[in-house]
């Protein structure tokens, strides 16, 4: 009973959420099959349970300590609620990327937690929200950054011990019309 009245109260301090959808990524155990988006094993990468067929509301990713290597552009998730992505400890839990145009990104999603990783080598084009006068052509096209972890209309969103290292040329981290603790 006392177990029950202290997670009680840590969840009322830090706002507990359950997910529908727990997702575990370990790059040495894992299996990369549709049993581990069920949940029923852990993922071997992040590409693969990153992959954008696999995005659902109400879905935690848990990243086991090491190194997970990201080599192709599937860190986007859109229009989504309640996501989290969390490593064991930011120290020893490093997103790796290695493909051309890899990082995060996060566009119009409500409720989200990223915690606990180290993004290492990051870099992934995104645009900004401001428009590319200079172009003659057009005049309207927005300009383009080169960023490893982009927010946009993201709400309540929380962040916390998350490290960027070794990006270079790179914006780290971009925020438009996000809010959250």
């Amino acid at each position: 009973m006392l177990r029950l009245a202290i997670v009680s109260v840590f969840c009322l301090i830090v706002s507990c959420v359950s997910y529908d959808r727990v997702i575990i990524i370990d790059s040495l155990v894992g299996h990369d099959t549709p049993n581990c988006i069920k949940g029923e094993e852990p993922c071997l990468t992040l590409a693969f349970a990153f992959a954008s067929d696999h995005h659902k509301s109400s879905t935690q990713y848990i990243l086991n300590e090491g190194t997970h290597v990201l080599n192709e552009p599937t860190g986007i998730f859109e229009n989504l609620n309640s996501i989290s992505i969390v490593g064991q400890r930011a120290a020893n839990t490093t997103v790796y990327c290695t493909g051309e145009n890899t990082g995060l990104a996060f566009i119009h999603i409500s409720d989200l937690t990223l915690s606990n990783i180290s993004l290492y080598n990051c870099s992934a084009l995104r645009y900004s929200t401001s428009r590319d006068y200079g172009d003659i052509r057009s005049g309207k096209s927005l300009l383009q950054l080169q960023v490893a972890l982009y927010y946009n209309n993201c709400a309540n969103v929380i962040m916390e011990f998350v490290y960027i290292n070794h990006s270079p040329n790179t914006t780290g981290v971009v925020m438009y019309n996000t809010n959250g603790r």
